[in-house]
């Protein structure tokens, strides 16, 4: 998978090293994202709980928490001490299944959840 940049002229993600005629920001490069595109979906279609995270009745968490708990309470959050409120949003927004759906402050799966979780998906947008 490729990298993902911040253009440092309008703040919007992409995944090439040029936008907006000037170097973008390295945000994250390719292998990271994957672990951490696999980590993000399988905590908000499967384990919320294995992060500490309240998820409501439609499946939205808060961002923040979702990292706090990344960072804080993971299994293996020594591995992802670096992940920010950006990483998530680029993951989301760039995703190429269109996996997430962030609205507001808030970030969720918008397909594959457990039956066991209880969600009530209303979707936004149709799925692709």
């Amino acid at each position: 998978m490729r990298a993902i940049y911040r253009c440092r002229v309008c703040g919007k993600y992409v995944e090439t090293p040029r936008y907006s005629g000037r170097d973008a920001e390295p945000l994250i490069d390719g292998n990271d994202r994957v672990a951490l595109s696999k980590l993000v979906s399988y905590i908000l279609r499967h384990n919320p709980s294995s992060i500490n995270v309240k998820m409501d009745r439609e499946g939205w968490v808060p961002i923040d928490d979702l990292v706090r708990g990344i960072r804080g309470v993971w299994i293996r959050r020594d591995r992802y001490g670096w992940v920010t409120r950006d990483h998530i949003l680029a993951i989301a927004s760039l995703d190429p299944r269109g996996r997430f759906e962030v609205r507001g402050d808030a970030v969720r799966a918008r397909y594959g959840q457990s039956a066991g979780l209880g969600i009530r998906l209303l979707l936004m947008y149709p799925l692709h």
